[in-house]
């Protein structure tokens, strides 16, 4: 279940630039940004090894919410 959450997490982000362009609220739910941030830094190598994801994406950010993104191979 928590692959599913950080998939739904991750993938949801499109729509944060939706969010943000209409002046919405662009914040994700901490509790499903910490889970996906745990599940990308226990997933992020083998997903690369298998050829699913490009290597991360840097970044200076400690946001929890860019982190997941950033280590699955999604530039914020």
């Amino acid at each position: 279940m928590v692959g599913a959450s950080a998939d739904f997490a991750v993938g949801v982000y499109p729509g944060v630039d939706l969010a943000r362009g209409s002046g919405q609220d662009e914040s994700l739910d901490p509790a499903a940004a910490e889970i996906s941030l745990a599940y990308a830094h226990a997933n992020t190598e083998r997903f690369a090894g298998l050829g699913i994801i490009a290597p991360p994406v840097p970044t200076t950010s400690d946001d929890p919410a860019v982190q997941p993104l950033s280590l699955l191979d999604r530039a914020v």
